[in-house]
């Protein structure tokens, strides 16, 4: 996220994607940085496959 973070320009989208741990902590660390929740995208919880 670090890296995104470097190249990120005011107005983009964030999409994230990655394991549960790191999407819980992307989202505030983001928030803090002045990103906006509107432009932060995270995937929509799927049904676990029997």
């Amino acid at each position: 996220m670090t890296i995104a973070l470097d190249h990120h320009q005011p107005g983009q989208h964030i999409y994230l994607c990655g394991p549960p741990a790191m999407l819980t902590s992307a989202r505030p660390r983001l928030l803090a940085l002045g990103v906006s929740a509107a432009r932060i995208h995270l995937p929509a919880e799927r049904p676990v496959e029997a």
